[in-house]
This record gives structure tokens, C-alpha cells and sequence, in this order.
């Protein structure tokens, strides 16, 4: 607070013919303070569209952080994502220059800045709540504790990444609708080098030519590989920033999209509940984790799930979860580095029922392995496009076949363009019935995905209903009767939308899950009036007399009278 004032007061003197000379007296007029130079240069990025950049069909429109702009454009050569900053003055700008460059820059800590700029705002008489106030304080705040120019992009939750390979070309996005294309926005030389910098101190670590290579969390939770141009490493500095959905992927919210059916998901469930190990597979960027994430959150809730993450990309609102990261090492020898092997060994002692990895890439296969192989349940993603792929690169990983052999339930993720949008789904999901002396494995198609039918459709999924009554001491019947009750309890939670954005969030989510454990009938029965309810209330014709909102359900044995649990 001293050091605010006492670089105020430099700068109000400094301005001595606005009537204000001590920090405790109000200038006479903020104008003249920041009267705006005839040489006045910009340091700061600011991003401005141009017409050209708005040819094409508009197909999208929002604000990601308030103030920013962001249009999807389809224009002649594919999808465009123009950004358009705030519309201010160039005084506006100055002011936010010469406040960053003289005085904000001796406030340290992130969290100080927004208490400093209010104090600093009064101490200038800079009052008011109109657009280029507020205008300047995100212009400040994004430069002091933000992104600068890329701000807009790393705060919008619709893109699953952002990169930049060099300078003077287009900044590319991936947008979770649209795919991957350019913006308008570009960085020189000397802005994509301070980009990586700046991203490498937001994520806690240094970069330099010793280091120019290194891998970030951002405060946000997303994932930046940055590399610094200014040794042999790379002509340029470059940058790649994968993002991860703010929201946790509740089995609900999850179905909605059309990654997998009801049927084919409580497969998926029944299966890993009962300690069939499941892996995801399939090519980058096709939903491997989410997959998991959202069969993790379908787990009994007094289970104990161990959770081995290289990055904060899993979030699984779960009474009973352990979640674990990997740690880069510090210093030239990279001490105190906790690799995923070490947490999987971890977890390994903490009584898990399930464990469950992120992604496989390394060692950690091997530890995972034997997880598998003293009856505990595992979940884990691995980049391959074959169940022989697959199997071929846990070979390469140094699992033993018999221990590789545990692995029983296979989803196979793809990523596909239709209607103008990129499309998940699972491809497939197969049953191991084993592997051969050559580490092959030996498979049948349980689930597939139909295109007429944009749906994955259940075919035979009698052989894992098998394996879990030999391993349950339950009949097949029995096996076949709880997997029914759980497709048709998937398939309410999606039903209306009411239902599923209610029973989207996770804690209404994790109270739905404890109610099916403990009397899944019940549930079921509550959830089919609640649905049936809002349908009914749908198809009434509107008039002045038709609530507003659905009857309330009589309460049913085992409930509390409300639509939901």
C-alpha cells in the first residue's frame, strides 16, 4: 500500500499543472493527468478485426471473459475465429499503459492486483462504472495477471486448444463445435518469445536457453508446452496450450453429447464395477480420459478409486477418490521428480479398490500391470488405433502377458467430422477373451457405433456378463437384470431437460448415484414420474392457466416427494 502511493505521488507530482501535487488531494482532472502524448506509442496487443476477417456466414457469437468478442466465421477456405477487444479510446489505452508501466508494476502478487487497482482508481479520482472504466480495469488486470492478447482464448471454455508454432503466423484454436482453425491475431518475434515467458511464470517454472523446452499447469488447470527459440532446440519459440473443460463430465452431462448410448455405457459400468479392467484406446484428442472420468464417477461410492494424473485433466466428484499428480524435478538434476510409476505405487498401498491412470505412457504400465493381476479394478487410457496396437505397445512397456491378460474390456475412441461439427463417439467396445503365446489378443465385438443410427448399439454382451458371474458367484440372469436396471437409470438421467441439467451437477449427481446403490428400483420409479411429469407438461398447450413449472410428484416408498432425489 506505501509503495502504491509513493509511486503515485511521483506521478501526480510529476503532473504538477493538474492542481494535485499530494496523493491525499483529488486531481482537479484525470484528463490532464494522462493527456495523451502527440508521440504516443502502444506497447500493448490489442486485437482488431478487420472487415475482411467477417466474410462469410456468422455462425457463432459470444463473449468469453466479458469484454472480448469472439465470431465464428465460415468463409471460403473453412472456419475462421475472429476476436475483437475491447472498443476504447486511445486515451483509455494510454492510461492503462502508464498505470502498468509505473505503477502496477511494483505490485507482486497476483491476488494484490485487483485491491490494488480500486485503491489506485480513487487515489486518481478515475470514478464511474461506464463501459471505458470497466474496459480499462480488464485491459489492466489481462496484462498484469492474465494473457495479454491470447487472454481471450485461454478463458474461453469452448476451445480444447490453443498454438502457436511461429511468428507472424496466425494464432490456430481447436474449438470443441468447430475444430481447429486460425484467428486473427498474430505475434512478432518479440511477442511470441515474451508469450512463452510469460507462460512458463504463470505455471511456476523458468524457461531459458539452458531449459528451452518445458511443460506447465496454468493456474486455470490447462496444460502448456512451451518451447524458447533462442538456442539450436527450435528456429522459433512456440507454444501449445491444451485446455480442459471447467465442468466435470457427469455421466448426464456426458450421455447427452452422443459419445456412447445408456445400454453401452452401463456396460462399461457393470463391467468396471465388478473389476473387469477397462482401457480406452484410440488416436489424439478423441476423448480417451473423459471416457473413464465419466465411468469413474459410476464406481460404488464406498469404493476407494486411486487416481494417477500427469496433468489436472480428470475431476471426479467421488466421496472415495485419491488423486495424485506427477512433479517435475527442480534444479540441473531435476531432484525431487515424482513420476507416474512412483504415484501408482503409491496409490498401491493405500487399500485402492480401483486404480485408475489418466494415460499410459511409460513405466507406469508395468505397476498398473500388477495391479490388475492382485484383483484390483483399473481404468487407463493409451494412444493406439487397434486392439492389437494396444496390446502390442503394453508389450513394448514391459507388461508380462499374464498379467496383460486382466485387462478384459476395450472402448475404442474416434473423432469425426459431420454436418459441420466434430463428433466423438465410441467406435467400438470388445470383450478379451485372452491372449496367445505371442501376446495377440483374442477379442469379440460386444458394442458398436451404427452411423445410420448415431448410436452405439449393444450386440452380444453376454460374455462379460460370463466372466463377471464366475468371478461374483452371481447367475448370468442376475448379472443381465442389474445391467438392465442401470441402462434404464442412464437413460432417465437424459430423458428431459430438466432432469439432466439437474442431475448434471455433482453433487446432485453424487446423491442420485448413492440412491441407486441403495434402492435402485425406487430411484428409477421416482425418476419416470419426474420425467413423465415434464413431458406432460411440454405437450400442454400454452394459455394464461398452464403452470409454469412441473406438479410436484406424490412422494413413493423410499423417496422424499420431490421430482429428483
Amino acid at each position: 500500500m506505501k509503495l502504491e502511493l509513493s509511486i503515485l505521488s511521483s506521478l501526480l507530482k510529476r503532473k504538477s499543472e493538474s492542481g494535485a501535487s499530494e496523493v491525499g488531494e483529488k486531481p482537479s482532472s484525470t484528463e490532464k493527468i494522462f493527456k495523451l502524448p502527440p508521440d504516443f506509442k502502444l506497447r500493448i496487443a490489442i486485437t482488431r478485426a478487420r472487415g475482411e476477417d467477417y466474410e462469410g456466414k456468422e455462425l457463432d457469437s459470444y463473449t468469453p471473459d466479458g469484454f472480448a468478442r469472439v465470431t465464428i466465421v465460415e468463409g471460403r477456405e473453412g472456419y475462421r475465429y475472429v476476436v475483437e477487444d475491447p472498443k476504447v479510446s486511445e486515451e483509455t489505452l494510454y492510461k492503462a499503459q502508464r498505470l502498468i508501466d509505473e505503477v502496477l508494476l511494483y505490485i507482486v502478487r497476483p491476488e494484490d492486483v485487483e485491491g490494488g487497482l480500486t485503491r489506485i482508481f480513487d487515489a486518481l479520482g478515475i470514478k464511474g462504472d461506464d463501459y471505458e472504466t470497466r474496459a480499462l480495469r480488464y485491459l489492466i488486470q489481462r496484462e498484469v495477471v492474465g494473457y495479454k492478447v491470447v487472454h481471450p482464448l485461454v478463458m474461453d471454455d469452448n476451445l480444447e486448444g490453443i498454438a502457436c508454432d511461429s511468428p507472424d503466423r496466425p494464432v490456430v484454436v481447436t474449438h470443441r463445435k468447430y475444430g481447429r482453425m486460425p484467428t486473427n491475431i498474430y505475434l512478432t518475434k518479440e511477442q511470441l518469445d515474451e508469450m512463452v515467458r510469460l507462460l512458463a511464470y504463470r505455471g511456476g517454472r523458468s524457461i531459458s536457453r539452458f531449459r528451452p523446452q518445458v511443460n506447465v499447469v496454468l493456474p486455470t488447470g490447462d496444460r502448456a508446452a512451451l518451447t524458447l527459440g533462442e538456442g539450436e532446440v527450435a528456429r522459433s519459440s512456440s507454444f501449445v496450450i491444451r485446455k480442459f473443460p471447467k465442468r466435470p463430465w457427469t455421466p448426464p452431462l456426458y450421455l447427452a453429447t452422443g459419445v456412447i448410448s445408456p445400454e453401452a455405457m452401463a456396460l462399461l459400468w457393470i463391467a468396471s464395477e465388478h473389476k473387469l479392467a477397462l482401457m480406452s484406446f484410440g488416436g489424439l484428442g478423441t476423448g480417451k480420459t473423459t471416457l473413464i472420468n465419466a465411468v469413474a464417477m459410476l464406481l460404488p461410492p464406498e469404493a476407494r478409486i486411486g487416481i494417477a494424473c500427469d496433468i489436472p485433466e480428470m475431476d471426479v466428484p467421488h466421496p472415495g477418490k485419491v488423486l495424485m499428480y506427477e512433479r517435475a524435478g527442480y534444479g540441473i538434476a531435476s531432484e525431487g521428480a515424482i513420476t507416474m510409476m512412483d504415484l501408482v505405487k503409491h496409490l498401491l498401498r493405500y487399500d485402492c479398490d480401483y486404480i485408475t491412470i489418466n494415460e499410459i505412457r511409460g513405466e507406469e504400465a508395468k505397476v498398473f500391470g500388477q495391479a490388475l493381476g492382485i484383483g484390483q479394478g483399473g481404468l487407463a487410457s493409451i494412444h493406439a488405433e487397434s486392439p492389437e496396437a494396444l496390446f502390442g505397445r503394453l508389450k513394448d512397456l514391459g507388461v508380462e502377458r499374464a498379467l496383460a491378460a486382466e485387462l478384459r474390456v476395450l472402448a475404442h475412441m474416434g473423432l469425426f467430422q459431420a454436418k459441420g461439427q466434430r463428433l466423438r463417439r465410441v467406435k467400438a467396445v470388445y470383450f478379451v477373451e485372452g491372449l496367445d503365446e505371442e501376446y495377440r489378443p483374442k477379442y469379440i465385438t460386444v458394442a458398436k457405433y451404427v452411423l445410420e443410427k448415431d448410436r452405439v448399439v449393444v450386440e452380444d454382451p453376454r460374455p462379460v456378463f460370463k466372466l463377471i458371474a464366475e468371478r461374483s458367484l452371481k447367475s448370468e440372469a442376475e448379472i443381465e437384470a442389474s445391467w438392465r436396471l442401470r441402462a434404464r437409470f442412464l437413460s432417465l438421467v437424459t430423458a428431459t431437460p430438466k432432469v439432466r441439467e439437474r442431475l448434471s451437477e455433482p453433487s446432485e449427481w453424487l446423491k442420485a448415484l448413492i440412491e441407486f446403490y441403495r434402492n435402485p428400483k425406487g430411484l428409477i420409479a421416482r425418476l419416470e414420474e419426474a420425467v413423465k411429469a415434464e413431458q406432460l407438461l411440454v405437450s400442454l398447450p400454452a394459455s394464461p392457466s398452464t403452470p409454469t413449472t412441473a406438479p410436484q410428484v406424490a412422494p413413493s416408498p423410499g423417496g422424499s416427494g420431490e421430482l429428483l432425489p
